[in-house]
């Protein structure tokens, strides 16, 4: 049976409080930084110019009024109705669209991007044609598609914009915060068991004295 110094207890306790109150401090102080400063800036770097992916369609882009034209088309946009119930894929909200010609695709889009035009028909922000993963289409749960395989993409790039938490955790220096606390902790750890040590040799010395 491994015996433990009395003096490690109260080492390891010492150190592990200390290193959280200092990991607790510096990435507040650092959230509080990326949130004011950094995440702005990378939320500005997103900005989409008209004729991108999830913005509004410009005179060059070609209007698309079928399934057909989705598969012949890079970009596009088109008209349809949009369904307000929402279908969950991998925990994203897609939506059902007919278009014109009756023909319904599912879609990735935030409805404050479309314009309503004569009720209940939108202009739809530019698109593009995108496969779903085999993962994916088992998850499609609407009977009225006419392809399970796609959907349109109106989001584009902001389909993947991380939320400041998220954006927090994927700076490098939050994972330098975590492997230093490690360091931290190890470091004091060490220190306080040679200083307590020294501490119970010593008072042990001055007993036998007695």
């Amino acid at each position: 049976m491994i015996k433990v110094p009395k003096y490690a207890i109260p080492a390891i306790l010492i150190a592990f409080v200390v290193s959280a109150a200092v990991l607790l401090l510096s990435t507040t102080l650092y959230r509080q930084y990326t949130n004011r400063v950094t995440y702005p800036a990378y939320m500005e770097s997103l900005q989409l110019e008209p004729g991108d992916v999830g913005a509004e369609p410009t005179a060059d882009t070609p209007l698309a009024s079928s399934i057909a034209d989705f598969e012949t088309m890079d970009t596009f946009y088109t008209i349809g109705r949009l369904r307000d119930t929402p279908y969950v894929i991998d925990g994203k909200n897609y939506y059902e669209l007919e278009l014109e010609n009756e023909e319904s695709v599912l879609v990735r889009v935030d409805w404050d991007s479309t314009e309503l035009l004569e009720s209940p028909m939108r202009r739809m922000p530019v698109g593009r044609w995108v496969p779903l993963t085999e993962e994916q289409i088992a998850q499609v749960d609407c009977p009225y598609l006419d392809v399970e395989d796609h959907y349109v993409d109106m989001k584009g790039d902001f389909d993947k914009v991380m939320t400041e938490g998220e954006y927090f955790v994927s700076r490098p220096l939050y994972g330098y915060f975590e492997k230093g606390t490690v360091i931290l902790m190890l470091v004091l750890y060490i220190v306080l068991c040679i200083v307590f040590r020294k501490r119970s040799i010593e008072k042990q010395r001055r007993n036998a004295q007695r």
